[in-house]
Parts: structure tokens; C-alpha cells; sequence
């Protein structure tokens, strides 16, 4: 059975799939928070160039539920019944974005973080580096041993990303510690989307 981790959309109360570790899923989840617990649920299947929009598969709920965990019950439900697929949806909710801090209980999962103690960004579990900032400027950046060698195109693309993000105008005054955590975090939804069946842990912060 396939455990689902649901994301929060900004910091609203609505959750969803649109988030790297269900991109291979073949239908798309979403739940919408209402007034005096009542939840708009939609789960829709994904879309398939042989098929149009009209006969895309969709179920709609717009319902009262004494709690989410309830709500997520009731997803579990419609989902074995109309799409043949076994789930079971985490309670816990996956944070929007990078230091997305405004939402209390939300949680990263995580793939790989940044050790201050080494100067690393580090793979889990194998704790492997993958970056070595001490050596920036070097071949040895990015790490190219025969354990880490399959992950170089996303950290040579997740590299520009930082590079470039140091230069926005919202992280011109973050630390040197941030903007490494938030390389960490680039490069863990890269590796996510790739491949919806790594291994994470969950975490409150990709430093350690």
C-alpha cells in the first residue's frame, strides 16, 4: 500500500498531489478547507493524450468531516473504488516551499541536507556528499564518486539554481546557512520527481 504525503498550496488550508514526490501518480488529489468542517475534495485522473477532457475520470466531495484525518479516510475510500489503487494519506503535511514557517506542524521530506559541521550537502540514508562547498571552484564541487555519479545532471542544474537564486532581491541578506539549506532542498524535489520511491525521513529542517 502506497503511503501519500499531501502538500500544503501557499499557506492556505488546501492540500494537494502538485508536489515532487507524487509526480508519478496517475490521478491528481486535492482538498479544500471550508467553513464549519466541510471539505471540497476532488481527485482527478492525470491527463492522457489518448483520451480527452471530457471522459477524464473525476470524483467531486463537498462534504462535512468531524476532522481532516477523516476527510483523508474518505479519499482512501474513492480512490480503491474508482481508480483500483490501494493508498493510505499521511497525516502529516508536507511544507509549500523552502522555509514556508508560517504553517506550524508542516514538515519537509527530506532526501538529502546540509551539514554545517562538513561544509556538505549530504544523500539519505547513505549520507554520501553530493556538494563539498570547501571545494567550490574545484572538480570536487559536485561530487563525482561511483555512489554519486547518477545524481550529477540534477546538481549541475540545481547548482545554476542556486547560483542565481543568491541574487534575488528576498535573499540578498540570508545567511550563508539558508541559502545552503535551500541548495539542499532544490536538489531533494529534483531527486523526488525522478523518483517517486526514494527514501526520505521526515524533518523540521534540512540542517544538521
Amino acid at each position: 500500500m502506497k503511503t501519500i504525503y499531501l502538500r500544503r498550496q501557499g499557506t492556505s488550508d488546501t492540500y494537494n498531489t502538485n508536489n515532487a514526490i507524487n509526480s508519478q501518480l496517475g490521478f491528481i488529489i486535492n482538498v479544500v478547507t471550508c467553513p464549519n468542517n466541510y471539505y471540497r475534495i476532488s481527485i482527478v485522473a492525470k491527463r492522457d493524450t489518448s483520451t480527452d477532457e471530457a471522459t477524464r475520470k473525476r470524483i467531486e466531495i463537498n462534504q462535512q468531516f468531524t476532522s481532516l484525518p477523516n476527510a483523508f479516510r474518505r479519499i482512501k475510500k474513492e480512490t480503491q473504488k474508482e481508480f483500483g489503487e490501494e493508498i493510505t494519506i499521511a497525516e502529516i503535511i508536507e511544507m509549500y516551499c523552502h522555509t514556508n514557517y508560517n504553517c506550524d506542524g508542516d514538515k519537509y521530506l527530506a532526501v538529502c541536507f546540509y551539514e554545517k559541521s562538513t561544509e556538505t550537502i549530504r544523500l539519505y540514508p547513505e549520507n554520501y556528499c553530493l556538494v563539498s562547498f570547501k571545494n567550490k571552484g574545484t572538480k570536487d564541487y559536485l561530487q563525482m564518486d561511483a555512489a554519486t555519479a547518477q545524481y550529477l545532471p540534477i546538481l549541475e542544474k540545481q547548482a545554476k539554481e542556486y547560483e542565481k537564486e543568491k541574487n534575488w532581491n528576498c535573499h540578498k541578506n540570508k545567511s550563508k546557512e539558508f541559502l545552503r539549506e535551500r541548495f539542499a532542498w532544490l536538489i531533494g524535489e529534483d531527486i523526488k520527481e525522478s523518483n517517486n520511491e526514494v527514501k526520505f525521513y521526515i524533518a523540521d529542517s534540512l540542517i544538521k
